[in-house]
């Protein structure tokens, strides 16, 4: 089967389905399972095909979107770390300041320091 027959599986309206389930749900625990319901797959088609079509993995996906609109809110200086922690669906501080510094590569009260204008 060629690559092209598999990336076919996963379209933009799966895309665009997927990214509003992710959306919707930011401070929620989200899995591979309703990422693959919600584009109408089964759990093993729908992570093949989103790796083989977008270059990583579902969840690896899930915590790179997490992160960058942590970003966002970390531009607001007013804003706890941990309450963005809670919305952006991290189970709480220590494991929002890991997955960040994995992603980023600094952790987020350095990078709030870094970007403080």
């Amino acid at each position: 089967m060629s690559i092209n027959s598999v990336v076919a599986h996963f379209t933009s309206q799966h895309y665009q389905r997927v990214l509003a389930y992710v959306q919707d749900r930011l401070d929620q625990t989200i899995t591979v399972d309703q990422l693959a319901s919600e584009a109408g797959m089964s759990p093993s088609h729908f992570a093949r095909v989103f790796k083989e079509t977008l270059g990583s993995t579902p969840m690896q996906y899930v915590m790179a979107y997490r992160v960058e609109q942590a970003i966002k809110m970390i531009e607001d200086p007013a804003r706890p770390l941990g309450d963005i922690a809670l919305a952006c669906g991290f189970s709480d501080q220590a494991h929002f300041t890991r997955s960040f510094k994995q992603v980023v590569g600094q952790t987020p009260r350095a990078f709030r320091a870094a970007n403080a204008v």
